[in-house]
C-alpha cells in the first residue's frame, strides 16, 4: 500500500515486482513517480523473494539482517559501518567495548601492560578508574587456582600479600582498605541495603543456584568471579555456598604479617584481614 505524494489521499495498490522497484536492504526508493511506502502485505506464496542470503546462510529481510557475514536480528541489533552493535534500551552500543545494565549502557576502557602485553578492561566507578577483571601477570609467589593454567585465563592469578604489592602494572597500585569501603558504600546506595551490596559487584555469570535471588547482577560493570583462594599449606579454597567466593588484597596492613583484603561470598561483601602468605585475588586502580 502507498500514498502518492500528488494526492495523499489517494491510496494505490501495486504488484511490487513490476511497478515499484524498492532496495530493502538500504532502504532506497527509485520509481517514477514520488511515493510515500506505508506497508507492504507479503502473500506467503511470494514471501521467499525477501529471502536472501548471508555468508551462505538464509534470513529473512522483514525480521533480520546482515552484518559483516553475520545474519542477527533487527529487533535486539543494528549495523553500523559494518559492526554489529546490540541495543540498550533503545541505545546501540558495541558488546566488545560496553555493558548493558539496566538499561545503562557501560563503557569499559582498556590498558596494556606492557611487562607482558595483556590487556585488561578497565571501568569508571564513583570517580575511580578500576580493572574490570582480576590481574594475570606472573610473578613470583603467585599461582594458577588448582594449578591450572586455564583458570588464570578466566580469574586471574592468586597472589600472597608480598607478591601482591608490586604486582599492580604501571600507573596503576593496589587499592587500599579505604579504596574498597568506598566501593562497598557505592553498592550499598544502589542496591539499597548493605545485604544486596554483593549483588552488584558480582559477574552477572556468577549464580547462586542455591539462591537465586543472590546471583551477580553486575551493576556497575565490575564483573567479579569466585576465583578461591591458596591457603598456606598449599591446598586451594573455594566457598561452595552460593557457587563461590572471592578475596582481594588491599594495600593496607595490619601488623607485620597480616593485611587486610576485600571479601565478596554468596550473601555479603566485607573487609577482613588474614595471614600474609595466604595468596588471593589482585584488582588494580588507577594512580
Amino acid at each position: 500500500r502507498a500514498i502518492d505524494s500528488t494526492d495523499d489521499k489517494t491510496f494505490i495498490h501495486f504488484d511490487f515486482k513490476e511497478n515499484f522497484k524498492y532496495d530493502w536492504e538500504n532502504n532506497i526508493k527509485v520509481t517514477s513517480r514520488h511515493f510515500s511506502l506505508i506497508n507492504v502485505d507479503i502473500p506467503k506464496e511470494c514471501r521467499t523473494d525477501f529471502i536472501k542470503k548471508c555468508n551462505g546462510s538464509e534470513y529473512d529481510l522483514t525480521s533480520q539482517g546482515c552484518c559483516n557475514e553475520e545474519i542477527f536480528e533487527k529487533k535486539s541489533h543494528i549495523c553500523q559501518n559494518e559492526r554489529l552493535l546490540r541495543f540498550c534500551d533503545g541505545t546501540p552500543y558495541d558488546t566488545a567495548s560496553a555493558v548493558c545494565r539496566f538499561g545503562k549502557v557501560i563503557k569499559y576502557g582498556f590498558i596494556k601492560d606492557k611487562r607482558d602485553g595483556r590487556q585488561y578492561k578497565t571501568v569508571k566507578i564513583d570517580g575511580q578508574i578500576w580493572m574490570a577483571e582480576n590481574l594475570n601477570y606472573k610473578t613470583n609467589d603467585s599461582y594458577c587456582f588448582k594449578d591450572d593454567e586455564s583458570n588464570c585465563d578466566v580469574y586471574g592469578r592468586l597472589y600472597k600479600y608480598g607478591a601482591a604489592q608490586n604486582a599492580c602494572p604501571s600507573g596503576f597500585h593496589l587499592p587500599s582498605k579505604e579504596d574498597y569501603n568506598k566501593l562497598k558504600e557505592k553498592a550499598i546506595s544502589y542496591a539499597g541495603s548493605k545485604k544486596d551490596a554483593h549483588k552488584i559487584l558480582k559477574s552477572t555469570s556468577w549464580e547462586d543456584s542455591i539462591h537465586p535471588d543472590n546471583s551477580g547482577i553486575d551493576a556497575f560493570g565490575f564483573g567479579l568471579f569466585p576465583a578461591g583462594s591458596k591457603h598456606p599449606l598449599g591446598h586451594y579454597n573455594l566457598d561452595t555456598r552460593g557457587g563461590g567466593n572471592t578475596m582481594l588484597w588491599t594495600s593496607s596492613q595490619m601488623g607485620k604479617d597480616a593485611s587486610y583484603f576485600f571479601n565478596v561470598d554468596f550473601s555479603s561483601a566485607f573487609i577482613d584481614h588474614n595471614g600474609n602468605n595466604f595468596a588471593y585475588s589482585v584488582r588494580c586502580i588507577k594512580n
